[in-house]
């Protein structure tokens, strides 16, 4: 499905229920990733800016390369090295200025499938790894 997706440039619109943000992992991002080091490098750690343009996202998307590798509930949003990094060193300088994270889980089974593998609908990122999406 995700190949044909891609082929296809097959794009799906974030209903405003699932309203969130897409966060851009393509730096940091690994084919052969688990579950915790995808978890972890969409979490956390970002800018005062991403975290103001997530706002009250419910969702976090995690995608690479426009296509979605997973979904997280977000619960809140917590300084950065509260929570603990089982798979990644977290760069004293970058903490210095990237001082967010959140906190949250897989979103519930029902939404992750109508995302995961598909690539959303959203305006470009201009440079930025958070995008709106969802929001009408």
């Amino acid at each position: 499905d995700e190949l044909s997706n891609i082929l296809l440039e097959k794009s799906i619109k974030v209903a405003p229920e699932h309203q969130g943000v897409a966060i851009l992992i393509n730096r940091d991002y690994r084919p052969n990733f688990g579950d915790i080091e995808l978890f972890e490098i969409t979490r956390g750690i970002w800018t005062k800016g991403n975290k103001t343009t997530a706002g009250d996202s419910k969702y976090a998307y995690a995608t690479y390369k426009g296509v979605v590798k997973e979904v997280y509930e977000i619960h809140s949003w917590v300084p950065a090295g509260t929570q603990e990094y089982f798979t990644r060193f977290l760069d004293e300088k970058r903490l210095e200025t990237a001082r967010w994270e959140f906190v949250g889980r897989k979103a519930p089974k029902e939404v992750r499938e109508l995302y995961i593998g598909k690539i959303i609908d959203k305006p470009r990122s201009y440079g930025s790894s958070f995008i709106k999406v969802g929001y009408e």
